[in-house]
């Protein structure tokens, strides 16, 4: 079973299902436990979990070769990766009132959606998905609205 089924298994199983292929991963495979941790974020019950996920994807991402991403899927990349994983950790900090936190994470999203995929199908789809999150982070991070709106964005 390839690591895709494996994830996609995990996250359509049961509880604690990505937590254990968290587990199952060497710990010097810093791509997927990178692609894992992201995930991980999205599933935790409380929210100093989440975060804590969130900057643990962005300390593995500093560790990742574009390379070593590409052996998960041939598109992606660090670089368009990155404004994900900081849009999710400035969302959550948000969600805990650090709104000077998340409007730096905010930005460092901002700043790398030159390296989003391009317009038009379905990687198009998911450079929208992001763009539209930022917009409306940003909102809330300048209205300093910390309640828990957003559906899980990327």
């Amino acid at each position: 079973m390839t690591f895709l089924e494996r994830l996609g298994a995990a996250l359509n199983g049961p509880s604690g299902s990505l937590e254990a292929l968290w587990d199952s991963l060497d710990v010097r495979d810093h791509a997927r436990r990178l692609v894992v941790a992201h995930y991980l974020a999205d599933v935790q019950r409380d929210l100093e979990s989440e975060v804590r996920w969130d900057e643990l994807a962005l300390m593995l991402a500093d560790q990742v070769t574009d390379e070593a991403l590409q052996e998960i899927h041939p598109t992606l990349t660090v670089a368009g990766f990155v404004p994900s994983l900081q849009l999710n950790l400035a969302d959550s900090y948000r969600r805990m009132g650090r709104f000077d936190e998340a409007a730096t994470a905010l930005d460092r999203s901002v700043a790398l959606n030159g390296h989003l995929p391009p317009s038009g199908g379905e990687q198009g789809e998911y450079r929208q998905l992001i763009l539209d999150a930022q917009r409306r982070v940003g909102e809330l991070i300048a209205a300093r609205d910390s309640a828990d709106v957003l559906a899980k964005h990327a």
